[in-house]
């Protein structure tokens, strides 16, 4: 019901803010309805409640808790001992105060940082909102939750970037500008759909508009975050590249199936040339090469209102060579332009993210992973009519026989059948894989756990056709109840789920006994594509 769901949001609220401060003590207090009163609805222990109360009852006092109600920003007080911190933020919509959240720095203050205290008044504004309406909190939770976090973690990363390089001070506060914008954007589709949705007030005739509007914003807002943590972790070094087998007529028509219906929609013709002789299977990052293709080919269809756009494949300097050029029919770029064009942040003029939209990190990004494949990528001056950007890489030949694709060594054979157990931490995520299972393969039955602790107990006492499992859980994480099932006997197949796509995580899974990998947000292809 509502106060589950209630509660559940408050509990994930008080470990978002827990990663971004380190309190001694933190509560949420709401209004009370049916008093007109303030109860403390959220606490992780008696002793914070009491110490917390001590303080606000104080505050109530002597006018603060008031003041603090009215306030649009974060309120940082002494205690009343003198050496520590109270920090008061209103919960508040439009509408009326929800209540109030309380953190408490027993002695002395962490870093209160203005990004910091941003972004806790942000999500504690989304909070008050969602609190509005518990049903759109069920449909929009998983891309909040998601989001907060992965801004949450971006804005500690320019954070200390600001620290270490002064230079990048005005250029990354820009960026933060346009992400606000770019981030609010989408939000304001999926917030606005859902509400009218759980009022019901979408007509049926609109209604499947209205969820693949939602679905479509929260891709988006996918799109965004993930270029920002790539951009993160080329800053830190922590973006490997790999050199492995792969089918290369493969990739191409993978990322033809995928640009093909944008442009199809805004009336965009496509041609792809493949200029023989291409080899088959070459040795390559087919990740960051499909991402680069993509980015050029998404800029291409971004600036291109009508016309072609084409995707041209050869091989030069005596076969030592492998090209892929994209060329458009769009708005163009000027030699002016085209000095920014490669920087992070930037775009080819300022009005480009107002009209077109972007963070403008999607060609620095396909620079630094043409260089990371030994390769380069650059704008063809001299092209008239358009743009054309060229990307070289070194062609390296491999047996046809390389490492597949890790979702490709799911041990599941034929159709699934049977009894599948389910670990997730998540109630929300055990429902969505559950109804993902269900809808793939209606003829099994879901056992649904939520730690691996609970698996391995569940695994041992019955028969299981498959485990699937998250890898971050509390008690005991996959890793763990993977390597003690298979110590224990267990030799059915097992899907890893987890939020992290780092190569590292891939290895440790497969090490610890999974046989095959999916990243979250799930994609329901590849999820079929494991169980079949």
């Amino acid at each position: 019901g509502g106060a589950a769901i209630e509660a559940e949001l408050l509990a994930a609220t008080r470990q978002h803010i827990a990663r971004l401060f380190a309190f001694d003590a933190m509560d949420i207090v709401l209004v009370d309805e049916s008093s007109g009163g303030f109860e403390f609805a959220d606490s992780e222990s008696q002793h914070s409640v009491k110490a917390l109360k001590t303080e606000l009852e104080r505050r109530v006092d002597d006018g603060h808790f008031a003041w603090a109600l009215r306030q649009t920003r974060a309120v940082v007080l002494p205690t009343l001992t003198g050496k520590g911190t109270l920090l008061l933020c209103a919960l508040g919509t439009r509408n009326r105060v929800r209540g109030m959240f309380a953190g408490l720095y027993v002695d002395g203050a962490a870093s209160l940082s203005e990004t910091k205290l941003n972004l806790l008044l942000l999500i504690l504004s989304g909070v008050a909102n969602v609190l509005e309406s518990t049903a759109l909190y069920r449909l929009i939770k998983q891309q909040n939750v998601e989001l907060e976090e992965r801004v949450a973690l971006r804005t500690r990363e320019l954070e200390a970037a600001r620290r270490e390089a002064d230079a990048a001070n005005h250029a990354k506060g820009a960026f933060l500008a346009n992400m606000s914008h770019e981030i609010r954007t989408p939000l304001t589709a999926i917030i606005g759909y859902a509400e009218l949705l759980a009022r019901g007030a979408v007509p049926i005739e609109q209604r499947q508009s209205a969820i693949n509007t939602i679905a479509g914003a929260g891709r988006h807002l996918l799109e965004l975050v993930s270029a920002v943590l790539d951009l993160s972790k080329l800053e830190s070094g922590q973006l490997p590249s790999e050199s492995v087998a792969l089918d290369l007529r493969q990739l191409i028509a993978d990322v033809a199936g995928i640009v093909t219906p944008q442009m199809q929609a805004k009336g965009i013709d496509f041609a792809l040339e493949c200029i023989e002789p291409i080899p088959d299977t070459i040795a390559s990052d087919p990740l960051r090469l499909r991402q680069i293709l993509l980015n050029l080919l998404g800029n291409a269809i971004k600036f291109t209102g009508q016309g072609v756009i084409g995707l041209r494949v050869r091989v030069v300097n005596g076969g030592e060579t492998l090209v892929f050029e994209v060329s458009d029919s769009g708005i163009g770029i000027s030699a002016e332009q085209a000095q920014a064009l490669f920087q992070p942040f930037a775009q080819a003029d300022a009005s480009v993210s107002r009209r077109f939209g972007g963070t403008g990190l999607g060609l620095y990004l396909s620079r630094q992973f043409a260089e990371r494949l030994d390769g380069t990528l650059e704008l063809d001056t001299e092209y008239r009519g358009g743009a054309l950007f060229r990307l070289a890489i070194p062609l390296r030949l491999a047996a046809a026989q390389g490492e597949m694709p890790v979702i490709e060594r799911g041990a599941v054979a034929g159709p699934l059948r049977g009894n599948v157990l389910l670990a997730d931490d998540t109630a929300e995520l055990r429902e969505l894989v559950g109804l993902y299972i269900g809808s793939i393969a209606p003829d099994v039955r879901v056992v649904m756990v939520e730690n691996g602790a609970r698996a391995v107990e569940q695994a041992l006492i019955s028969d299981f056709d498959l485990i699937v499992m998250d890898l971050q859980m509390p008690e005991m994480d996959g890793f763990t109840a993977a390597q003690l099932l298979r110590a224990s006997g267990y030799r059915g197949p097992m899907i890893a789920l987890t939020a992290n796509a780092l190569s590292e995580d891939r290895d440790r899974s497969m090490t610890a006994g999974f046989d095959a990998f999916i990243t979250k947000p799930i994609d329901a292809k590849l999820l079929a594509q494991a169980l079949r």
